[in-house]
């Protein structure tokens, strides 16, 4: 297990993965500049939403290929099939495990607990669902009947990552609403630590694949 957080949080920062690192922070601050430009700006950020959803999906394929090299950029050679399938997958699978908890959180039909119990739910089925859907390539894999059991055969590896993945996410938004009143500069900070965020989420999805592919047994 040590090694594989010594792989996982360490995959940003490698020679082959600062190139990406750096290009994908500058690309989260033009997305958060970009609100300055009312019309042109809601254009720029959904093309830069899709192009990092296309680099997340590609670095996920490439970690459970037991890739140990991040790419220079995601492939877009065809805008429509590198770019917006994968961030329209990315959204529905999202959508899929924590639409009941955003829903619950913003109507306040149930109380507290309820709403935290939905947010686990969901923090535990988004990472196999995603990872089932980039693996088997068809957003059907993300259904229940493959889910489910795939959550029981991911053992211990996958109960360990789910946690890394919930601890990252609150250490980004707790460092984001530490940096949001700095002028300029945590704009700054906030794009590098979002990018980080990405590629480690990314990283540690494929290799749940990585180290459970027989268990899986998807392929």
């Amino acid at each position: 297990m040590i090694e594989i957080v010594k792989d996982v949080f360490g995959y940003a920062l490698r020679p082959s993965g600062r190139y990406l690192f750096v290009i994908g922070a500058g690309l989260f601050l033009m997305m958060d500049l970009a609100v300055l430009a009312p019309l042109f700006g809601a254009i720029a950020i959904f093309l830069l939403a899709c192009y990092l959803a296309a680099t997340y999906v590609e670095l996920i394929q490439r970690s459970a290929t037991r890739d140990l090299d991040a790419p220079a950029f995601a492939d877009i050679s065809n805008l429509m099939a590198d770019v917006i399938s994968p961030a329209f997958q990315l959204a529905l699978v999202y959508l899929l495990a924590f639409g009941a908890y955003f829903w619950a959180l913003y109507t306040e039909s149930l109380p507290s607990i309820g709403v935290y119990a939905l947010y686990v739910v969901g923090a535990f089925y988004f990472p196999m669902a995603m990872l089932a859907v980039v693996i088997l390539g068809q957003l059907s894999a993300a259904s229940p009947h493959i889910v489910l059991p795939s959550l029981w055969r991911g053992g211990k590896v996958y109960l360990c990552c789910v946690g890394m993945l919930v601890g990252l996410k609150l250490i980004e938004i707790q460092l984001s609403a530490v940096l949001d009143g700095i002028f300029i500069l945590g704009s700054v900070i906030s794009s590098f630590v979002a990018m980080y965020a990405l590629m480690t989420s990314a990283r540690l999805l494929g290799v749940i694949y990585r180290e459970r592919s027989e268990e899986l047994g998807w392929l």
